[in-house]
């Protein structure tokens, strides 16, 4: 948890000594998520994104943004009876701390696209088989890809479309594990 404070008091004065206008807000959302890897299929993990943004350049034409948000991502397979009854084989529920940095580009006046890294520190874990809990070794830290949209609706309020998935597994042991994210979220400007 220093390591996620050191990092961005860092960025937060770099921006700072630079003296470029920045502008920032609050973000919401709400990410179908799944683990490739798993042998379950579909992005049937429901998972909440909120967080704060930080935006350089707010009005040229490309900007660089970095987030601090809490993400819920991971897994489930529910398996479905012929007399209606659901039971739960598998679930993997992961909380992160994550950090996108994206480089914005505005393509037009109603339109941007964002790409850029995404560090994550995974704060509490937890995988069940067959309802029981289950110890697993996953790695502290996850870097993923992200690729996003914004829709510029409403001036302070763009819609936003994310993709992200991780370039490294995050288990420990052989099993090659990958978070895979789609969000939809909103993004409130507050200056």
């Amino acid at each position: 948890m220093k390591k996620v404070v050191v990092t961005f008091v860092f960025v937060f004065t770099l921006f700072t000594v630079f003296g470029q206008a920045f502008s920032g807000g609050l973000t919401a959302g709400l990410g179908g998520n799944q683990i490739d890897g798993d042998k379950v299929s579909g992005f049937n993990k429901l998972g909440f994104l909120v967080g704060v943004y930080v935006e350089t350049n707010k009005d040229l034409k490309s900007a660089l943004r970095i987030e601090t948000h809490y993400i819920g991502k991971g897994s489930v397979n529910n398996l479905k009876y012929a007399d209606g009854s659901v039971y739960q084989a598998f679930k993997v529920s992961l909380h992160y701390l994550e950090m996108p940095i994206l480089y914005r580009y505005r393509i037009h006046e109603k339109f941007s696209a964002s790409v850029g890294l995404a560090p994550a520190f995974l704060m509490k874990s937890k995988v069940y088989v067959d309802r029981r809990l289950v110890d697993t070794e996953l790695k502290s830290i996850d870097i993923g890809f992200a690729a996003q949209t914004d829709f510029y609706l409403l001036n302070k309020l763009p819609f936003t479309i994310r993709y992200s998935h991780s370039i490294l597994p995050i288990l420990t042991n052989t099993r090659n594990w990958y978070n895979s994210s789609l969000t939809l979220g909103v993004r409130y400007t507050i200056k």
